[in-house]
């Protein structure tokens, strides 16, 4: 495989389809395109963080994982693959700013000049009221 691998952020409201949509270009293409999943999830699901309560010991835990998913995306790349990953950290700063948290935001300029920089951002977008229809399906799922 020829190394000219890129680096792409997909980003989007909750249920637009990012999720979906990266696991079928990773399936139907295993050969070019890794996906990673949104780092902030993976890291509370790992570490079985409460996403409200614990915003400190997040922080101090996305610390760690932001410089490993750099080393993850610098490797795909490497190696040819187009690397796509679900949302960025700057999608966790707006949460973070509704929620005051202001461990995150004093963190957030270090771990910004840490994390991989993409070649694009991709976002998808849906009308508010398709918003509103997938949300309350997702519910009853």
């Amino acid at each position: 495989m020829a190394a000219s691998g890129r680096h792409i952020i997909v980003e989007g409201l909750p249920a637009v389809g990012k999720s979906e949509a990266l696991a079928l270009l990773a399936r139907f293409y295993p050969r070019t395109i890794r996906v990673l999943p949104e780092l902030v999830k993976s890291v509370v699901e790992e570490e079985r963080i409460d996403l409200f309560r614990e915003r400190a010991r997040l922080t101090q835990a996305l610390a760690l994982a932001v410089p490993r998913r750099r080393a993850e995306v610098e490797a795909a790349v490497r190696a040819g693959f187009l690397c796509l990953e679900e949302s960025h950290l700057g999608v966790h700063y707006a949460y973070a700013v509704a929620l005051s948290d202001t461990v995150f935001l004093e963190a957030y300029p270090d771990l910004a000049l840490q994390a991989p920089r993409p070649d694009l951002y991709v976002r998808l977008d849906i009308p508010v009221s398709e918003f509103d229809d997938r949300d309350k399906q997702r519910r009853l799922d």
